[in-house]
């Protein structure tokens, strides 16, 4: 699970001891099977997903991901963590044809891989058109990096309805784990 950071422009690292979303996060159980969907939907978009990190990390590592698109487009990252916990990174971020942009950037803090141990997997939603598909309610808290309300069934059965409902060729979603140990 990704844990929480101190808010703040600058680069800082995340607090560990002390925040509730942590612990709360830390009480979830594993969740059930997920709802499988291939690692790329869609396509022609070009996106890319990617780590310099090794698949394997240990706990407290710090997050470092780059993704880019072939064409002009959006970008919305999630997270299920490893507890079943889902969270929004960020979401239709404006996306350059062949930039590859790191997240999270300098003016966003140090975001670091907390307990519980296990994948963590990274779905990144590319549209050419911004994509909104969360209901206001889907969100249990209105922060840059805001937990959902959704489990890992959850998100995966509302985002392949919703991105089943855009024409083809027009997203493609991109998956990556990494796992804490």
């Amino acid at each position: 699970m990704i844990t929480r950071p101190i808010v703040s422009r600058r680069r800082v690292g995340f607090a560990v001891a002390g925040v509730p979303l942590l612990a709360m996060l830390a009480a979830c159980q594993a969740a059930p099977a997920v709802v499988v969907m291939p690692p790329a939907m869609s396509g022609g978009l070009g996106a890319q997903l990617t780590s310099t990190l090794p698949s394997a990390v240990p706990l407290q590592t710090a997050l470092a991901l780059t993704y880019s698109a072939a064409v002009p487009s959006y970008a919305s990252l999630y997270t299920v963590a490893s507890s079943g916990q889902v969270m929004r990174l960020f979401e239709n971020r404006a996306v350059r044809p062949g930039v590859a942009v790191q997240f999270p950037d300098r003016m966003e803090p140090v975001i670091r891989f907390g307990p519980p141990a296990g994948a963590e997997q990274f779905v990144l939603v590319v549209s050419t058109q911004p994509f909104r598909w969360l209901a206001p309610t889907d969100y249990a808290e209105q922060t840059p990096f805001a937990r959902l309300n959704l489990d890992r069934i959850g998100f995966e059965s509302r985002l392949s309805a919703a991105l089943a409902a855009l024409p083809p060729g027009t997203w493609q979603v991109q998956r990556l784990t990494i796992t804490t140990q």
